[in-house]
């Protein structure tokens, strides 16, 4: 069984390295994607943050204002 896969393997050498190389393709679009997608949560994420401090300072500033 074990001679099989080896003999498998060597004969799929060729097929092998086409995967490797596909494979490749594919995490390097994954690895794209992955950080795009990083990259718009922390955007969204920093806007958000932002947005509520500026609404948390504006309402202190008008409760200051009207005390």
């Amino acid at each position: 069984m074990s001679e099989g896969r080896g003999c498998s393997f060597k004969t799929a050498n060729v097929t092998k390295d086409d995967w490797v190389i596909e494979l490749g393709e594919v995490v390097v679009v994954v690895l794209v994607v992955v950080v795009v997608v990083v990259v718009v949560v922390v955007v969204v994420v920093v806007v958000v943050v932002v947005v509520v401090v500026v609404v948390v300072v504006a309402s202190l500033l008008v409760i200051i204002e009207v005390a």
